[in-house]
Order: structure tokens, then C-alpha cells, then sequence
């Protein structure tokens, strides 16, 4: 038995290690395409079987030459480079994390103006201060000179803390730092928020401190949905003022009330600061912002007509440079297009609703749960909204061990489903709108492998994600809309395209059969240059490849 034991073990070595030649090989290839408008060009990398304790790379970003990123293994952290041509690992640096024998924690990490950036924090319990600093990773190994952003008082959060103590955390809101970036990669603000107002920090693309202003909330109560900063330092707030008040009855819970949505304009640079009210005349459920490379803003998001409990349409508000309205779209969505999709058991349930005795519990159709995701712009002008519906939910279950013992467990269901697409062009008039099937439902991991990426060839959009072989138009045999698409083993990556005339076609971007098998990470996906994207895909719980997809 220990003989055959020993020659089986020593098989199934052989084995898996004739896959890995197999998968390194057919990886590492590389492969041209053209699906419909598409042409394209994947390239692999070597699969990475990670350790036990080993995480998955962490994407930073990537230079003119390199792509990097971040990984654990154990405590330790290390930065990787990989080269762009290859896809190959070229250096790993374990990153000295200390200062003044402080151990320093990574609050974030990027690349801006073909500089690889962190930004550090550590704390000093004796004074209760914290302290914050920006990097630039030098040699590719190690963090540089730190230059300090900004020390915060610190209170220690937890059972022993007293009453005075939480009240001043309350006072004094979040220090989380936050960076954003101009779309010409050439201006960096980091951000954080103190006692109610944010503070600013404005960086030329030579990481050189152009400005550090505070930027004085007009409101008491307000909710951000969305942030913009131009190349001139002009930083773009986007959310709604709210008011807070107590529900009536016997139990009194605090209530919010959503009031009035505004574009707050910051300089960065002067600290000048501008409050535009945006006028749309309907219920808004999602917004965001865009700004245009004239100074130009576009505001969009989905809205609710009144009285419905879910949204009825999409929206389009462009402005010039001095904030006068150019124009504003309102797109009604059609019964037939909210219903697309729906199951027959849906559609009777929203045809009673319409149809009830009392008005006032009256409903028409609308969509439920739906987040904005982007704003496309293609070569000619048009913009594309992007929205998805997404939500999830909590299940338990309890049962009782073998001593009699009660025990409740806990199941976290992820659901990101249909998409929405909206053409407006660049003088406000929609031309067409589209939904796209989408069904994905995971459990207890916060949605890994869901959602989709956006890119833009021309004058045509691109969305990947991934779905069942089954559902593709290139399939033997086409699947209805009835077809389950929960992510499971069998998935490929889909490549929907949405051409200038609004025409739909899915295609399978890449799939690679049985031990080749693999689910793309959309959320770790990454517009590296204007016609290159990082892939990053899983085979098997340990088994990590990279792609570069070239446009």
C-alpha cells in the first residue's frame, strides 16, 4: 500500500506539473482578434500559484515600461515589477515599512506621472497623533523621503474608551485620506475630511506641493456621490444636502431626509470655492460628474418620477465653462424597457400593482437598486451612461450541534444584474438606449468576480464581464434569457459591444477549456493607457495570470 501510495503521489506530481507546462505555454502566447468593431490583442503572462499565506497581486498601476503591484505573504510586503512587453515578473522588493522606529501602514498606493506614489500613516500613541505622508518609490524597491501631509489627533476606538472620548471622534469626523487624480495623469489632490470640511493638497507632475487649501463645507449635512479634479486644480464635489429628524410613534428613530443636489467647485490652488444647484426637476437617485477636456461639465445619473419607488429614467445636464446650462435631456424609460428581462411572474406582479382599487398604492414599473457606473465618451462626442443594478442580502442559518449547542450562520449574497446603456450626444439628443442580460450571484465574497469594465475604441463602447459559454452569440447554441447565470467553473469573459448606431453583439473574449479554465476580475481590471488595459484573471483558488490587452 505505501508503494502504491508513493507511485500515485509521484503520478499526480508529474501530472499537475505537465498542466503548468501546458497553461505556461498556451498563456504565454499571444492571440489577435477582431470581434465585430473590435480588434484587439491579449497577451499573457506566467501563471503565479500563490503560497498559503500569499496574496493575490495587488494592482498599482503602470509606467511607460512597467506594471506594478502590491502583495502580502505573512506580515510582509512586497512591491512588484513586471514588464510590460513580457508580462514577466522583473523585480520583487520586500518594502521597508518603518520611520523613526515607527511601523508605517499603506493607506494607498498609484501610479501618477509615471511615478509609482504611496501614502503612508503611523500613529503615535503617547501624543495621540497621527501622522500622514506621501512617497515616491525609488529604485523600484523602496519608499523615498517622506513628505508629510498633515498630523490629525488620534483617540483610541474601543470598549475601554470613554464617552468624552467617542463624542470627540464624532466632533472631529474621518481622517481618511483620499487621492484623485486629473485625467491627464499630470495633477494629484489628496484629500481628507476634518471636522465636517475637507482639507486639500494640490501636486504638480514633479510630486511638488502647488497648493494646500481648505475647502469650507456651505452645508451642515452633506452626502458626496461622485468627485472630479481638472489639469488647473479645480476639484469637483458632486452630492445632495440632507437634514436629519426623528420619526414618529413610540419608538423614535433617527430619519434622513435627501434635499437638493449641488456641484461644489473647489480651486485647489487659490481655495476659492463656486456652488452650483443643479436644476433637474426630478427625483434624482444617482449622479454623477464629468468634466470635459474645454472645462465643460456634464452632470448624469438616473431619476424617479413622482411616486415611484424605483427608477423611470436617465438624464443629461451640460454646462460651460461660467455653469450656464447648454442643456438638459430627461429620458423617459418605456414600460417594455424596464420590463425587459423581467420573468413572467415579475411582470404580473408589477401589472397588479397598477391595477389596484386604491390610488394611492398605485405603482407603474420602474427599476430597483440601480448605481451609476460611468459616463463613456467616444471619438465623436456622444455619452454613453452606464448603470448596474446591484444589491445584496444577508440569509441565516441555525442548527444544533451533537451537545445540544445552538449555532446561527451567516451567508452574504452578492447580486450584480442587468446593465443600462444611454447614448447622448454632444447637443443633448438621445439616440438610442439599451439593456444587457446580466445575472451574477456569489456568496461571502463581496462580489470578487462580478460587475463589468468599461473601454472605449472610437466611436464604439466595450464592456467585459463574465458570463456562462452558453449565453454568447458565437455559441453552437445560443442560450435564452431563462438560462441561470450564476459565476461558476464554466464561465468565459464576454465582450459586449455597443456600436455607434446602438447595435448590441456578445462575444466570447477569451476562454481556455477545462484545466485552462479561468474568471476574470473585472474590479481589478485596469485602463493602463489610452488603448491598453490590464487583465488580471484566477484559475483556481491559488493559480493568478496576468494579461495586457492592447487595442
Amino acid at each position: 500500500m505505501q508503494i502504491e501510495s508513493y507511485f500515485s503521489k509521484k503520478i499526480k506530481s508529474n501530472i499537475n506539473k505537465l498542466k503548468l507546462l501546458l497553461i505556461a505555454t498556451l498563456i504565454g502566447s499571444t492571440s489577435l482578434f477582431a470581434q465585430g468593431d473590435f480588434e484587439g490583442e491579449i497577451k499573457w503572462g506566467e501563471p503565479m500559484k500563490l503560497k498559503k499565506k500569499e496574496s493575490a497581486p495587488i494592482p498599482i498601476g503602470s509606467t511607460t515600461t512597467s506594471f506594478y503591484s502590491r502583495k502580502y505573504e505573512k506580515k510582509k510586503v512586497f512591491v512588484q515589477k513586471y514588464s510590460l512587453k513580457s508580462l514577466k515578473l522583473e523585480k520583487q522588493s520586500e518594502l521597508d515599512l518603518t520611520y523613526k522606529d515607527e511601523d508605517l501602514s499603506i493607506v494607498n498606493d498609484f501610479v501618477f506621472a509615471n511615478k509609482v506614489v504611496f501614502i503612508t500613516t503611523y500613529i503615535d500613541k503617547k501624543a495621540e497623533k497621527q501622522y500622514y505622508f506621501i512617497h515616491e518609490l525609488e529604485n523600484d524597491s523602496k519608499l523615498g523621503k517622506p513628505k508629510e501631509l498633515a498630523v490629525t489627533e488620534w483617540v483610541k476606538i474601543g470598549l475601554m474608551a470613554s464617552k468624552r472620548k467617542l463624542a470627540e471622534v464624532e466632533e472631529s469626523g474621518s481622517f481618511s485620506f483620499e487621492y484623485i487624480v486629473s485625467e491627464d495623469y499630470q495633477t494629484l489632490m489628496v484629500s481628507y475630511k476634518n471636522k465636517g470640511d475637507y482639507e486639500t493638497i494640490l501636486f504638480d507632475k514633479n510630486l511638488e506641493e502647488v497648493g494646500r487649501t481648505s475647502m469650507e463645507m456651505p452645508f451642515e449635512n452633506f452626502t458626496r456621490t461622485s468627485a472630479r479634479l481638472t489639469p488647473s486644480g479645480r476639484y469637483y464635489l458632486v452630492g445632495y444636502e440632507f437634514s436629519k429628524g426623528e420619526s414618529s410613534g413610540i419608538i423614535k428613530r433617527e430619519t434622513v431626509v435627501r434635499g437638493d443636489y449641488f456641484i461644489l467647485i473647489h480651486d485647489a490652488v487659490t481655495g476659492e470655492m463656486e456652488t452650483v444647484e443643479l436644476d433637474i426637476n426630478k427625483d434624482i437617485s444617482a449622479l454623477a460628474v464629468k468634466v470635459l477636456p474645454d472645462e465643460s461639465t456634464v452632470a448624469y445619473g438616473m431619476y424617479s418620477n413622482e411616486g415611484a419607488k424605483g427608477i423611470t429614467g436617465a438624464f443629461f445636464q451640460k454646462m460651460d465653462k461660467k455653469y450656464q446650462v447648454e442643456f438638459t435631456t430627461l429620458e423617459e424609460f418605456e414600460e417594455d424597457f424596464i420590463t425587459q428581462f423581467w420573468s413572467d411572474r415579475q411582470k404580473k406582479k408589477a401589472e397588479k400593482k397598477k391595477k389596484k382599487q386604491n390610488p394611492k398604492k398605485q405603482e407603474e414599473p420602474s427599476l430597483y437598486s440601480y448605481i451609476m457606473h460611468d459616463l463613456a465618451i467616444k471619438d465623436n462626442g456622444d455619452m454613453v451612461l452606464l448603470g448596474e443594478q446591484y444589491y445584496m442580502y444577508v440569509t441565516s442559518h441555525t442548527y444544533t450541534d451533537a451537545n445540544g449547542n445552538s449555532h446561527t450562520t451567516y451567508t452574504y449574497h452578492y447580486i450584480y444584474n442587468d446593465i443600462i446603456a444611454v447614448n447622448c450626444t454632444q447637443n443633448g439628443e438621445v439616440t438610442w438606449k439599451e439593456k444587457v442580460m446580466k445575472r451574477q450571484h456569489s456568496t461571502n465574497d463581496g462580489g470578487y468576480f462580478s460587475s463589468f469594465f468599461t473601454m472605449v475604441q472610437g466611436n464604439n463602447v466595450f464592456l467585459m464581464y463574465n458570463d456562462k459559454e452558453g449565453n454568447m452569440d458565437d455559441a453552437e447554441e445560443a442560450t435564452t434569457v431563462k438560462q441561470k447565470r450564476e459565476l461558476k467553473k464554466d464561465n468565459v469573459a464576454a465582450l459586449i459591444s455597443f456600436s455607434d448606431e446602438g447595435e448590441t453583439t456578445r462575444k466570447t473574449l477569451f476562454d481556455f477549456e477545462g484545466d485552462l479554465s479561468r474568471n476574470l476580475v473585472p474590479k481589478r481590471c485596469m485602463l493602463m493607457e489610452k488603448n491598453e488595459i490590464f487583465l488580471f484573471a484566477e484559475m483556481g483558488k491559488r493559480m493568478k495570470v496576468l494579461g495586457l490587452l492592447t487595442m
